[in-house]
Formats: structure tokens, sequence, C-alpha cells
């Protein structure tokens, strides 16, 4: 990194109610209209960089976790040398400190399938040394920064991250502009890779899971990603450190695909198949399969700005034809998913009743973050713990449309009614959600396939039946930072 690129400048600014106006343009990834950080001058003297305080809209008290870099002082000591101003011609810092995000934030996966895919986050010190386009450099350092920020609680290093992700949004913004203007094709410089351009939106898109800048960033980060490799082809993600990356990305694109009720192409026959011709498909990405396909399948009406959970309090506004098509479609995908269960329990040895094998009562899921003795064999590791969770959630997912789709039609029913059992199924489910999460959060809470617990988790939030379950399944996210805003003051 040359000598003018290593850090953001500080400038100083007229007094203001926000950031800057440049800094307020600044986008997710290329959109301009969603990204804001709130700030609020003081009274007593002009507003600066320097006069940025972070706050998280929740403060926990505890982490429930078991992290010795928080207990030990010499950890700050090495994140203050990164943090400080260091000669630019030596990169040893930064990549020691890239290298050390790796090994801290990535999933443990020991003894599982052999087939399991390797993150592609062990490619970002690579990334880092080989790339001479500074919005890698910055998206890298912002998110590794926002890492030990949010498990040390360091609100230094949090204040640092938000600079160096400014600064990245800026210098991508200039870089996309810049491409266009000259009359290149959109990120298409590139004849060989793409890792470099996905991983500036890959960046903000776990900076944005790790501490949100506004309600919408993380999807516009999606968004971009999803645009950079649709202009390659799914043929070009078949191999290599471009398709860990495409395996990561489809997963959130996922993700937000059925949040925000918006069919992905990746969801499409060619997309599901051709980047994985030469390799093998775990469980995992077959549940992504079939979430990718329900928006497609499940036409559900969506309200301006609306999200999943408005489309099925909509329901019941659609005309019985429509109703009817729903709940076949709604039959077929869930016959989809208990037939690849089937088969992952079949193989694995692994089934939803072990969740609650040793539990007299569900509610002791949600009274204790951590984890009984006799729960700790409950999983082999973080992705068999992923895996339950995103079963578990689309369960959850598909019984709540019937559930309001049973509620549309008259009752004519003695005894327990579909409704009931319904509502029974979906506690059982998110009670096996809330179960996973909790064995994320005495193994690893900041994990990769932790944070991807985090989706299932918001639909837990969003649709389960009981208020306690939903109430923890927000603690929980709220616990490793998915829920909490940076916020100036």
């Amino acid at each position: 990194m040359s000598a003018k690129a290593s850090r953001p400048h500080k400038k100083r600014r007229a007094k203001s109610s926000g950031l800057s106006e440049k800094s307020m343009g600044l986008l997710a990834s290329t959109d301009d209209r969603n990204t804001v950080i709130l700030t609020e001058a003081s009274d007593a003297s002009p507003f600066t960089e320097d006069d940025l305080s972070m706050a998280s809209s929740t403060s926990p008290q505890a982490w429930g976790m078991d992290i010795a870099a928080q207990e030990n002082p010499s950890q700050d000591q090495s994140l203050s040398l990164v943090i400080m101003d260091v000669p630019d011609n030596s990169n040893f810092f930064e990549q020691c400190f890239v290298e050390r995000f790796v090994e801290q934030s990535t999933s443990s996966r020991l003894g599982v399938n052999p087939n399991r895919p390797r993150s592609w986050v062990f490619a970002l010190p690579s990334l880092l040394s080989n790339t001479q386009t500074p919005s890698v450099r910055f998206s890298i350092r912002a998110a590794s920064l926002i890492y030990f920020a949010v498990v040390q609680d360091n609100k230094t290093a949090e204040l640092e991250a938000v600079r160096w992700y400014l600064a990245g949004l800026e210098s991508h913004r200039g870089f996309i502009q810049g491409c266009t203007g000259t009359g290149t094709k959109l990120l298409t410089h590139e004849p060989t890779s793409s890792s470099a351009d996905i991983s500036v939106p890959m960046m903000f898109l776990y900076f944005e899971t790790m501490r949100r800048t506004s309600l919408d960033a993380w999807a516009h980060h999606i968004a971009a990603a999803v645009s950079i490799v649709e202009t390659r082809g799914p043929d070009h993600y078949r191999v290599g450190q471009d398709h860990a990356m495409f395996r990561s990305l489809r997963t959130y694109a996922a993700f937000k695909a059925l949040l925000k009720n918006d069919p992905c192409s990746f969801a499409s026959q060619e997309w599901c198949e051709e980047p994985f011709k030469d390799s093998t498909k775990i469980a995992y990405e077959y549940l992504i399969d079939i979430l990718l396909s329900v928006p497609y399948h499940l036409k559900l009406t969506l309200a301006p700005g609306g999200d999943f959970r408005d489309s099925i309090h909509r329901i019941a506004d659609l005309d019985d034809s429509d109703r009817q098509t729903l709940e076949r479609e709604t039959l077929v995908i869930l016959q989809r998913l208990q037939t690849l269960w089937w088969h992952f329990a079949h193989d694995t040895g692994f089934g939803v009743a072990q969740l609650h094998a040793d539990l007299t009562d569900d509610t002791a899921v949600v009274d204790s973050l951590t984890i009984p003795p006799t729960w700790q064999c409950v999983f082999p590791d973080t992705l068999t713990a992923k895996t339950v969770s995103l079963y578990n959630s689309m369960m959850v997912v598909l019984y709540s449309v019937l559930m309001s789709l049973e509620e549309c039609k008259p009752s004519s029913y003695q005894g327990l009614s579909p409704i009931q059992r319904y509502r029974s199924v979906i506690d059982y489910h998110s009670s096996s959600v809330l179960v996973a999460a909790s064995y994320q959060n005495w193994r690893h809470p900041y994990c990769g396939d932790a944070l991807r617990t985090g989706f299932s988790l918001k639909i837990v939030s969003w649709l389960g039946t009981d208020e306690t379950h939903r109430a923890e399944a927000h603690r929980m996210m709220a616990l490793w930072g998915m829920e909490s805003e940076i916020v100036g003051g």
C-alpha cells in the first residue's frame, strides 16, 4: 500500500448534524441511497472525524464465550499496532493482522464430510498481498478491524473500521465509475479471475453482518456481488478460489431472496448445477437450492418496502385460486425438503430428534446460552449445526405459510385443528434452531457458520409462534452484534 493510500485521511468538516455530504453519498457497494452512518455534532465545537464516538444499539455486558483474545491484554496492543500509522514500505503488520483475522474467524469443520468446502476467507492474505486495487485492501482492513472490534468490544477499533469502510466505499465507487467512464465493460477487465472484484462487496457484507450501518446495506452489497458473478456466467465458477467465493455468495443471495421476497438468478437449474460439475455438493448446498426456489414458487404479494414476513401477512388478500396454487406449491417444496432431510439423516446418522434427546423441557433452550455438558456432543461441528438450523428455519417458513392459508379457510374441524398442529410444528422447529444457535455460541459465536446461522434466528424472530422463542432469537442476534447499528453521538 502506498504512503498516500495507507489510511483514510482525516479532514475537518463544518459543524453538521451528520456525516459530510461526500460521506453521506457513499453507497452500499454501488447504490447511493441507503448506506448511512448516523452522527450528531456537538454544539460546543466544530465537528471533525476525531469527534466521532461509536456506540452499539445493544451493549451486552457478557459475551458468553471463551475467546482468549478478550482476556489477553497483548491482543489490544497488537491491534493498536495495526491501527496506528506504520511505514508503508512494509506490509508486515497488516499481513499478520489479516492472517490472525482469518485464523480466528473461520469455522471449525474438522472430522466432517471430506467433501466439505474450504472457506474462501483463507485466500484473503493472498488477495491482500497481490492486489493493487485500493478498494480490495480497504475492504479487507475494514472487515478484519470490525471483527476484532466486536469480539473485544473495542470502540477505538470500531471507529477505525468505519473509516476504512467509508474509504473502501469511496474507492470502489470511483473504480466502478472509472470502468464505465472509459467504456470498459463493468468489472470484466480481468480475463482469468474475479476473486478480487467479488471480495470487495463480500467484505462490505461481512462488515454489515458484524455491525450494520443501515437496514438494507447488506442487501445492496449482495446485489453488487451477484451482478459481478452474473457477468462471468456459471461455468467460470467451477474450480478454485472463484468457486469457493461463489459458494459463499450464493448462500447470502438465497438469504436475501427469501427475506426480501426477491427471486435471484442463482435459482435457475444452470446456476444450481454448472458451478458444481467439478465438486461435490454437500447437504447444505442442496438446502440452499431449495431456499433459492422459494421466492419463485411461493409467489406472495409484496407490499412496497415490505419483506417476506409482510408477504405472509398478506395471504388473506389473495383470491381462492391463488391460495390454492400457493398451498400446492408449498406442499411440493415441503416434500423436497423432507426428502432431502431423510437422506441427510440416513447418510450421517444425525436426525432432528437428537436435538431434544437430552431435554425434558424445550424452555431449557432459551434459559441459557451456555451449553450443558450433555449437549456438547449433539453436533460434531459448526457446519452440521448450520445445516440443522437452516433446515429447521425453512420448516418454520413453510409451516407459517400453511398456517396462514388455513386461517383463511372456514373453520369446520372438531378436535385438534390444523392450525394448532401447525403451531406446534413451528414451535418445535423454532426450538431446534435455538439449540443449534446455542451450540454455535458455545463453540465459536463469530465464525462464518455461526454468522450464517443468524439467518435462521431471523426467521424465528419473525415467524416463531412462541413469544419466548422470538425474544430469544432476537437476543442472540443482538449478542453476536447482528442487530447492532453503528451510531455516532
